[in-house]
């Protein structure tokens, strides 16, 4: 009884400190409703550093769907 204890208390240990290092990855997805694709590179240089402009630089754009 003892040795299972042990082995119980060993196990849980083990599954916490394992858990602790998982990070979910985080996707996010825009949708615009009326806005044609063109818009985004046609006023490209209209866009401050962040939001469109970072969104086309490090985004992902599906081209095909």
């Amino acid at each position: 009884m003892k040795k299972t204890l042990t082995a119980f208390i060993m196990l849980l240990s083990v599954l916490s400190a394992s858990a602790d290092n998982f990070r979910p990855k985080l996707i996010v997805g825009i949708v615009v409703d009326q806005m044609r694709w063109d818009y985004l590179y046609r006023f490209y240089n209209e866009y401050g550093t962040g939001g469109f402009r970072r969104m086309l630089a490090d985004g992902y754009t599906f081209e095909d769907c």
